[in-house]
């Protein structure tokens, strides 16, 4: 359904705005990209609406996403097993929140600190990758450049 929406959209932006097949198969991608998150993020809202965690299911999307952001993330075969791995991830989420509801405040410090040391050791693993190359070496040629000009 989501795929047929995006290609019926992104043949009517050829037609309106004369793009070229290529232009067309990236709008309709983007597309349904686009309308597969909002699916998923209308699904989530309700069932979180309907057990009463809205602001619990919201930090935990919040972080969930920002950590894949940075990350990279692992990503399912299909839109439905994504699906069913985020609905279980808020889930995990909750019920450790309220285990952890009642341990304090300071073992949220540690697992934020955790959280942090794990994104700083899996970012330097990515460190040979090409556009971390080509900015090293750009930096290297600006200071180069700036050392025989400044003296």
């Amino acid at each position: 359904m989501i795929d047929k929406l995006a290609n019926q959209i992104a043949q009517w932006n050829r037609r309106e705005l004369k793009l070229t097949e290529t232009e067309s198969k990236v709008i309709e991608f983007g597309l349904g990209v686009f309308l597969d998150v909002c699916v998923k993020f209308l699904i989530l809202f309700m069932i979180s609406v309907l057990i009463g965690k809205e602001v619990e299911f919201a930090l935990c999307l919040l972080s969930f996403c920002g950590l894949r952001c940075w990350a990279g993330g692992v990503h399912c075969p299909t839109r439905g097993t994504c699906l069913l791995a985020m609905i279980a991830l808020c889930f995990i989420s909750l019920v450790a929140g309220s285990l952890l509801e009642n341990w304090g405040i300071g073992v949220f410090v540690v697992l934020w600190g955790l959280c942090i040391l794990i994104l700083w050791l899996r970012a330097w693993k990515n460190e040979n990758s090409a556009i971390v190359r080509s900015r090293r070496e750009s930096s290297k040629k600006r200071y180069i450049l700036y050392y025989f000009v400044e003296g």
